[in-house]
């Protein structure tokens, strides 16, 4: 498998990465549910199951799996949003389900610098059209049953401009995620937004740092990581071209098990619409590490 790529199996071969169902159903006004299930390679590395695909065996990083991405039910009223059950994080631009990506692959943000999915309840305020912000309490980072004592707090601000042509989102999550242990907290602050002047250009960015306390041997400090990235997106007519620029660094090795490590990934992505239902991709990455991790 490539190293560093969560959703990427080995090279010379087909891949089922995903079949992917969502199931909505708005019982009245107020209130709804949502299952969403993944089945196919993806689905190993949809919870995490996959912590470190370049040192799992073949069998396993290539076998079918099956992940009930997300079960949650919504209670609705004077602009809030009461939500319970499990469901995708706050942090990031790119998503679970692969064709709404403007890239065929994901980043090392995307992997590496903030979870996937949490099992809680959160609440959520949506003020017009210009602002929204939530407020939630989850097991942790891609947990269904938590593995310690202490409990994860998500919260997410966003601000949209008049014209939107801006928005800005800051969102992050503070909690234990060590198994074992509820003192130790992982912090992580996430600013993600878009910049988009016309349907035709769209220009979305992401900065992103975190912190955990505990995984340094011999020492009670914070072990830091942090990363940014750029993705364009240009439509024009049947054609689409995605592209990402992103460095993602993590020093102490904490993340990645790679010590002062620092990874750069430039992608692009052209893509062509065959019919209104159905489009191909293409796409040319070039990863770049400090140390000699692309065998």
């Amino acid at each position: 498998p490539i190293a560093l790529r969560i959703y990427d199996p080995a090279g010379n071969s087909f891949a089922l990465h995903a079949a992917h169902l969502a199931v909505t159903q708005r019982f009245s006004d107020a209130i709804s549910a949502t299952v969403e299930i993944d089945m196919g390679r993806d689905a190993f590395a949809n919870g995490g199951q996959i912590a470190y695909p370049w040192g799992a065996t073949t069998q396993f990083a290539n076998q079918f799996g099956f992940d009930v991405q997300e079960a949650y039910a919504n209670y609705t009223g004077g602009g809030f949003t009461l939500t319970a059950g499990k469901f995708v994080t706050y942090q990031g631009i790119e998503v679970i389900e692969g064709p709404l990506n403007p890239t065929i692959s994901r980043g090392f943000l995307f992997g590496w610098a903030e979870p996937f999915t949490h099992t809680g309840v959160k609440l959520h305020y949506q003020a017009g059209d210009a602002f929204n912000i939530g407020v939630g309490v989850v097991n942790g980072w891609d947990l269904i049953a938590d593995t310690n004592q202490g409990k994860t707090f998500i919260a997410r601000a966003a601000v949209f401009a008049p014209t939107d042509v801006f928005f800005a989102a800051l969102s992050g999550s503070v909690g234990p995620e060590q198994a074992g242990n509820s003192k130790n907290q992982r912090i992580s602050i996430d600013l993600t937004g878009a910049i988009t002047p016309s349907g035709a250009f769209q220009l979305w960015y992401q900065a992103n740092i975190g912190m955990e306390k505990g995984l340094l041997e011999g020492s009670t400090d914070y072990a830091t990581w942090y990363g940014f990235g750029l993705q364009p997106v240009i439509t024009s007519g049947d054609f689409s071209l995605g592209g990402r620029v992103e460095y993602f660094a993590d020093p102490k090795g904490v993340r990645t098990l790679i010590p002062d490590g620092k990874f750069f990934n430039f992608t692009i992505t052209p893509g062509y619409k065959l019919a209104s239902v159905f489009k191909v991709h293409a796409e040319f990455r070039a990863d770049v590490a400090s140390d000699k991790i692309f065998g």
